[in-house]
């Protein structure tokens, strides 16, 4: 399995996607919105995709979610902001940020 290609592509900044090869004894954190909204975007989010590798190669992937209490609140952490600088997104708790994600996905803006 050692020679097999990645499956993991990543989105970088000009949009064009590019594969995250495996690097021996490591792992790959790809940060999510929360993060993004805690850092005030100083971490973004990581835009990714998996894609099959060749049907002769087998790769194992296993993701691991952390998920936090329904009623925290997420809001842009105060040492992420510079001194003249406000939050970008506005505070909402785990649940609100849930369920307005699940029904965009689900296309009931």
């Amino acid at each position: 399995m050692d020679d097999c290609p990645s499956a993991l592509q990543i989105q970088n900044s000009k949009g064009e996607w590019t594969y995250a090869d495996p690097v021996k004894d490591a792992f790959f954190v790809i940060l999510g919105d929360i993060l993004a909204m805690w850092t005030n975007d100083k971490w973004k989010a990581t835009v990714h995709r998996v894609v099959w590798p060749p049907k002769e190669q087998e790769r194992l992937a296993i993701g691991f979610f952390v998920d936090m209490n329904p009623d925290a609140v997420i809001e842009c952490l105060e040492s992420c902001l510079g001194p003249d600088e406000t939050p970008k997104y506005a505070n909402i708790s785990y649940i609100e940020y849930v369920t307005a994600r699940s029904n965009r996905l689900e296309g009931k803006y």
